[in-house]
């Protein structure tokens, strides 16, 4: 869960958004289905790491913004994060990153997903 919520703060660090981002906007980014990002979200959310919020211009939509508790603990583990993932990626290519991230982005999507399958490990 916290790498998706890192790949959300990467991403809003770069807006102008005050921490806050739409689902598909966020699914879009972190190329994940809106359904298994509603799972991270509400995992999330039950820690107290992100908030949802109405959307100013559309009822039928939310936006989902960090906390100050969300922000704190990313402002702890993104130098190590970061560090860590640049140790693991330097012995490959761009284009081998490329297609590892996608791979294991579409793992962790079909693990995610088994609990709403009703199987258990």
């Amino acid at each position: 869960m916290f790498s998706s919520l890192l790949l959300w703060v990467d991403y809003i660090h770069s807006c102008q958004w005050e921490y806050t981002l739409d689902f598909a906007t966020l699914s879009e980014k972190a190329e994940i289905t809106k359904p298994t990002l509603t799972g991270l979200i509400d995992g999330l959310g039950k820690q107290g790491f992100v908030e949802r919020i109405p959307h100013p211009n559309d009822r039928r939509k939310q936006l989902l913004r960090l906390t100050p508790s969300g922000l704190r603990l990313l402002e702890q583990m993104l130098p190590s994060h970061y560090k860590i993932t640049g140790y693991f990626m330097s012995g490959l290519k761009a284009p081998e990153q490329l297609d590892l991230t996608k791979m294991l982005n579409k793992l962790q999507e079909f693990l995610l997903n088994i609990k709403y399958e009703g199987v258990n490990l």
